[in-house]
């Protein structure tokens, strides 16, 4: 949807421009004198692009005014000159509120017509739709047709088969009956000889029964008499067990004493082998004693033969017995 951009009106700027302008010009200052710099230094806003073309616009008017009355004073002249400018201000408001009005409803018209055009877009998209859905069911009933055209020429063959079929099976039916028939009389010949035969082996089992419960009578007489037998010979072993397990207790506890016996005797010879171990340790240290003293004894011995003989006097009777000395051994 084309958008519409509405033109604003004057800015504050083009506004104060013109007043500062007016107000130049009431003071005595010419219009040609008039530049961008001296009315953005009393106005201080807005750019130097936007006070140029506002103040060439109003040169312009001011041109026109002068040609249309040159002969008028300065004061009626700038008065019409500030009442056109009013007239025209007024003027170019009342056109940006139509303008504005205008593309309002334009914008109204064109976003009314755009739904429209939506709505329609729609309704034409399902007509499509429709007309598709419509092909689509006129397609499915040809084809249930076709279907149901064959499903009734297979429902006809299936009923003739299924005719034909029942005819066999209602044939085959009676003959299964009459072969049923045949086989319950020969089925009632056949009970009536094994009841007759069953009669027959009936007694012959009771018969047999009777000897049979004879026989085990005898059986179990005898039985009785072995069970009999077994419980004395289990008595006589029960006492023979327990007269062993007595002898073996006497046994066991004879051999208990002789084994503490034993202990006893095994600690005493314990005790004397070890005095007897004391006894020779003993004499073991005074052997190696009467040894140690033994070795001195014989130290000493030589040393008391290495000893120099005594020297002689000087007598000759004293010389002569120590000359005659020898030593020890």
């Amino acid at each position: 949807m084309p958008k519409f951009r509405v033109m604003s009106r004057f800015s504050d700027t083009r506004q104060k421009t013109r007043e500062t302008a007016h107000r130049l010009l009431a003071e005595g200052r010419r219009a040609h004198e008039l530049t961008v710099d001296s009315i953005y230094a009393e106005i201080r806003q807005g750019s130097r692009t936007t006070i140029n073309d506002e103040l060439k616009r109003w040169r312009d008017e001011q041109s026109r005014a002068s040609e249309l009355a040159p002969s008028l004073p300065d004061a009626v002249s700038q008065a019409a000159l500030a009442m056109w400018q009013v007239a025209l201000e007024q003027g170019r408001a009342a056109f940006d509120e139509e303008r504005t009005a205008l593309a309002e409803r334009t914008v109204g018209a064109e976003a009314a017509a755009a739904e429209a055009t939506r709505h329609a877009d729609a309704a034409r998209a399902e007509i499509a739709e429709l007309r598709r859905q419509l092909a689509d069911r006129d397609g499915q009933i040809a084809l249930l047709r076709a279907d149901l055209g064959a499903e009734r020429e297979a429902h006809a063959a299936t009923r003739d088969r299924a005719d034909t079929r029942l005819a066999a099976e209602e044939a085959r039916r009676l003959q299964t009956e009459r072969d049923l028939a045949d086989e319950r009389a020969a089925a009632t010949d056949a009970l009536a000889a094994l009841q007759h035969d069953h009669a027959a082996r009936e007694t012959a089992f009771r018969d047999e029964l009777g000897r049979a419960t004879e026989r085990l009578e005898a059986v179990q007489k005898h039985v009785l008499l072995q069970l009999a037998e077994a419980r004395e010979a289990t008595r006589r072993a029960d006492a023979d067990a327990r007269a062993a397990r007595d002898e073996a207790e006497r046994a066991a506890e004879r051999q208990r004493a002789e084994l503490a016996a034993a202990q006893t005797r095994q600690d005493a010879l314990a005790a004397r082998l070890e005095a007897q171990s004391a006894l020779l340790a003993a004499q073991t240290e005074r052997a190696a004693g009467a040894e140690a003293r033994a070795d001195d004894l014989r130290e000493r011995l030589q040393a008391s033969l290495r000893r120099p003989a005594v020297a002689a006097r000087p007598t000759g009777g004293t010389g002569k017995r120590g000359a005659g000395l020898r030593p020890a051994r």
